[in-house]
């Protein structure tokens, strides 16, 4: 899990999440997946 999370942000076509962490400084990539029909 998250110790500090600070900010998220979506990159321009929604392909991926990103969240930053103050604290150690992190910055996390979260590919995102459509759902399946």
């Amino acid at each position: 899990g998250f110790s500090n999370p600070h900010d998220i942000a979506v990159c321009a076509n929604g392909s991926a999440l990103y969240v930053a962490e103050i604290g150690p400084n992190k910055i996390w990539k979260f590919e995102l997946v459509p759902p399946k029909k």
